[in-house]
């Protein structure tokens, strides 16, 4: 593509505002906020394009032929590695980080010289060099086209990353059209960062601190007939060049309704990529949501969680509503795949949604993200109704460091729902994240050692603890014992501002806490056990008339099969969902003329600990295999009347006279069948 043309020439008439989305925004994903805001004003008659400045990007990588890592997999792009590292480094917010935002060339050699200590692979650093020199030309293009569609204002939406790109093209902007009204809003906006960044960069006229929805027609439609904009919560504006900033956030929007998000420019945009469109578009997701805002932060925020600014209101969608919007963009683009945007998945849909998709008849691949405490029975109709990736809320594999971070949960329900979101086929990723205040050594020898009996399970992603604002942690650090030392340290390099400045712009922050001095040594060997675990593993059982074979191929451990007869495979199956030793008793009782001691249903199950074939967590255990029939298979079981265990007790009963568990299992130990 020449980047010095524009997709807008001789394509669309004038319009009255550009809407504006920079690197390293997603390349797979519309924007949603976009999408919205764009129905909105298209609606209330005042005409809009979207640009996509994130598909020119990458089609300017590739141009150069810096778009792949020869030493990587051949689809890994240079633009992934910076979005994947940009986050912790500030690779991305550096390499747009251009004259037009800073002056000070000199802060380019420091950077670098940061990102040499840091764990950044040379490749990536040599990459970020390159995509630095072309940073220059790309972001003249961005600011032609932008000048070329005719638009009257400009609205950048701040996210992930985004920020140095967005206030260079503001900047190319007003010095070409000086009367075009630029407004900032976004995530990157929120609270004070959208008060400083408007008080420290004069060429951005307004920013929208908090939703936009419920403001965003008549503030536009004030700037476009050159009104001053009226005071509203959260709007920051000049008054003879000073900048004033109204207190509060801008009210919380009524989230739904018919009105569809458009995302067509995307799809045009995506389509002239004539290097990288197919490559990029096997992975296009649209973007959906059936709620905003966090329903567990009501109730307890989890501590690390910087999510939704200065907090708003949880609030659902109608479940018809959510429906007609997917199949309409089904329709509209012969896409499939969706990804919800939502902070977390509401009770409310599992009940309400998933039964009118699953009726819908389509073959949809959607994304949730949710807390780790789904029964299976909601999990299978959330698979029924097409989702095939769930990232839940794990964080942690040890108890005690999920009550560090407010959690709500325990090793246990993390456990389980990782074993069965494997037995029903759906994708699972998950952070482990290292460095919570209050976390021992002891903590994380405990999860190394449990590591081994769940490489069968997805693995996750080690991370350490990022201190993000509106986090609770960055709120009040002084009772969780945090020091906050200032601004991530790659902020100096972006801006050239002054400390307290930074510090009031800055999302991320570098802290110390007090940790315990072993610690080192034992995150270097979860690292190890996660590279090992991302091997992949199998533990599985079968079923048989009276009894299951367990077969166990996770590596690390010796392969055997095992066989559970009688109650054995009733024990087993009974703590699918995890139970006490008297639950197991109980429901054996409940269901047959068996009368077990207790004492012996405890070492049993005991036995199946030390074979890592159960999980314990105080007094409650956990089986950890899963059924090694298809997710449907598992589902037909779901539907049954009784649980299958009771299969296994019925015939117990017509077994013998004897009860006792010791006469039902010979040898005392679960039996090899044979080893590989």
């Amino acid at each position: 593509m020449d980047l010095e043309s524009s997709y807008c020439d001789g394509v669309h008439a004038p319009v009255d505002v550009a809407l504006v989305t920079m690197p390293w925004d997603s390349l797979t994903l519309p924007s949603l906020r976009l999408g919205i805001l764009k129905s909105r004003l298209q609606t209330s008659g005042i005409t809009t394009m979207t640009h996509y400045n994130q598909l020119l990007w990458v089609e300017q990588l590739a141009s150069a032929g810096i778009s792949y890592d020869p030493e990587r997999a051949p689809d890994r792009t240079v633009y992934l590695d910076v979005v994947a590292s940009g986050y912790r480094y500030g690779i991305g917010e550096w390499i747009f980080a251009s004259p037009h935002l800073r002056d000070a060339p000199e802060l380019d050699a420091s950077f670098l010289a940061y990102l040499e200590q840091q764990p950044v692979p040379p490749r990536q650093i040599d990459a970020a060099r390159a995509m630095r020199r072309l940073a220059p030309g790309f972001l003249a293009a961005c600011a032609e086209n932008i000048l070329g569609s005719g638009t009257r204002l400009v609205g950048f939406t701040t996210g992930f990353s985004q920020t140095a790109a967005s206030l260079s093209v503001a900047r190319l902007i007003k010095e070409a059209r000086p009367e075009i009204v630029t407004v900032f809003g976004g995530p990157g906006c929120h609270g004070i960062v959208g008060a400083t960044l408007h008080r420290c960069y004069p060429w951005v006229d307004v920013v929208v601190r908090g939703e936009a929805e419920e403001v965003v027609v008549d503030l536009f439609q004030d700037l476009l007939n050159q009104r001053p904009p009226r005071p509203r919560p959260g709007i920051c504006y000049r008054i003879g060049g000073e900048s004033v900033s109204v207190e509060g956030s801008s009210p919380p929007a009524e989230i739904g309704g018919n009105l569809r998000p458009d995302f067509s420019e995307y799809f045009e945009q995506l389509n002239a990529c004539s290097t990288m469109r197919d490559k990029i578009r096997p992975g296009v997701q649209i973007p959906f949501e059936s709620s905003r805002g966090c329903w567990w932060a009501d109730k307890s925020q989890c501590r690390f969680c910087g999510l939704n600014g200065e907090r708003v209101p949880f609030r659902t969608r109608r479940a018809d509503e959510v429906l007609n919007e997917i199949q309409s963009h089904a329709n509209s683009y012969h896409i499939l795949r969706f990804r919800a945007v939502d902070n977390i998945i509401s009770p409310a849909i599992i009940d309400e949604l998933a039964p009118i998709m699953n009726r819908a008849g389509a073959d949809f691949e959607i994304y949730y993200e949710t807390r780790a405490t789904l029964s299976k029975e909601q999990l299978y109709a959330l698979r029924s109704a097409g989702v095939t990736e769930l990232h839940p809320g794990i964080e942690s594999l040890s108890t005690p460091i999920l009550a560090l971070m407010a959690k709500g949960t325990s090793t246990l329900h993390n456990i389980r729902q990782l074993k069965w979101l494997k037995e029903l086929g759906i994708g699972a990723s998950w952070n482990l994240i290292h460095g919570i205040p209050g976390e021992t050594a002891d903590h994380y020898r405990e999860i190394a050692d449990l590591i081994p009996s769940l490489t069968h399970l997805a693995p996750p992603n080690v991370n350490p603890l990022h201190l993000d604002r509106f986090s609770p942690f960055h709120e009040d650090p002084g009772r969780f014992g945090i020091r906050i030392k200032g601004p991530a340290l790659y902020a100096r390099y972006i801006h050239d501002l002054p400390d307290s400045d930074l510090l009031q712009l800055a999302n991320s922050f570098e802290f110390e806490v007090d940790a315990d001095a072993d610690l080192l040594p034992v995150i270097s060997r979860i690292k190890a056990l996660v590279d090992q675990w991302k091997r992949g593993g199998s533990l599985r059982y079968r079923c048989g008339p009276d009894f299951i074979i367990i077969s166990d191929r996770r590596p690390g451990l010796e392969h055997l099969d095992y066989v559970l007869q009688g109650l054995e495979a009733v024990i087993y199956l009974a703590c699918d969902e995890g139970a006490r030793a008297e639950d197991v008793a109980a429901e054996i009782a409940a269901t047959s003329t068996c009368a077990i001691d207790v004492d012996e249903i405890r070492d049993f199950l005991g036995q199946l600990v030390e074979c890592r074939l159960m999980f314990r967590e105080r007094q409650r255990y956990l089986s950890l295999a899963t059924h090694a029939g298809s997710a449907a298979a598992v589902a037909s079981r779901l539907r049954m009347q009784h649980p299958v265990s009771l299969r296994f007790a019925g015939r117990s009963r017509s077994a013998g006279p004897s009860s006792n568990l010791a006469t039902e299992r010979t040898p005392t130990k679960p039996v090899p069948e044979g080893s590989r």
